[in-house]
């Protein structure tokens, strides 16, 4: 048998291996709801000054259930569909809890990631791992309440391959890290960043694939998006008399 038809013959058998392994992993869909409204965290804490309830068993107890479904990743590999959390702060000792989470949900292929975090008084904001931006099978990443640190974005950054829509709320973070991280997103098509610390200027570069950007609480912009179609605008009023021709790389762009 000739050489090419012997290596056909075994590149289709080990695709259909591979095919095999894959539709065999297990898929999780996770959700994660463990937020406390100011006035029952404020509630609490008058409680525990009295010798009454303390916030924090709820949250160990939210913490305690997480690590229980959680358990299935530590073994095995799996497809995690979704993995959305949404937490109240109120120590910062729970941050750690948070980065064990991140890495078995990182160790899997996940394709979609919400991370809604409330800070109480005192507390700082959840640093977002590195780990968090080297997940190659995301297509959807939705951030808010947390902190973005910009020195973690290296030349040698393993780049978001499937990343497809990215979210920022909320998020501490400044313009020169948001620019890095959009470098990263080949296939980025829509992008959302709103009411953001110290990222008041935004630097869209060169993002081929980009048709939406929705921007809020921004004070100037530049865009090197030569396929945008959609440009949304809201917060400060004197951003619509900046946006002149000489901030856009694009001709299709809509400004609303």
């Amino acid at each position: 048998m000739p050489h090419k038809i012997k290596d056909a013959v075994c590149t289709n058998v080990l695709s259909k291996s591979w095919k095999q392994a894959w539709n065999s992993l297990p898929r999780y869909d996770f959700s994660f709801y463990g937020r406390i409204h100011r006035k029952d965290y404020h509630k609490s804490v008058w409680e525990k000054q009295s010798g009454g309830a303390d916030l924090e068993e709820k949250i160990d107890k939210f913490v305690k259930s997480v690590d229980e479904v959680l358990l299935p990743l530590r073994d095995q590999k799996t497809i995690i569909q979704c993995f959305r959390l949404s937490m109240t702060l109120c120590d910062a000792k729970y941050a750690s809890c948070i980065d064990n989470w991140m890495k078995l949900a990182n160790r899997n292929h996940m394709e979609t990631l919400y991370l809604n975090l409330i800070n109480m008084e005192k507390v700082k904001r959840y640093v977002l791992p590195k780990t968090a931006f080297s997940v190659g099978s995301l297509a959807k990443l939705t951030l808010k309440g947390c902190k973005l640190l910009g020195d973690y974005f290296g030349d040698n950054m393993n780049k978001f391959i499937c990343l497809r829509n990215l979210t920022l709320l909320s998020v501490e973070v400044d313009n020169l890290t948001v620019k890095k991280i959009l470098c990263f997103c080949a296939l980025l098509e829509e992008f959302t960043q709103s009411w953001c610390m110290k990222a008041e200027f935004v630097h869209i570069g060169y993002v081929p694939k980009l048709k939406k950007a929705i921007l809020n609480g921004v004070k100037r912009i530049k865009i090197e998006a030569p396929n945008l179609e959609e440009l949304y605008c809201r917060g400060h009023p004197t951003i619509i008399g900046r946006l002149d021709s000489d901030s856009f790389a694009c001709s299709n762009v809509k400004k609303k």
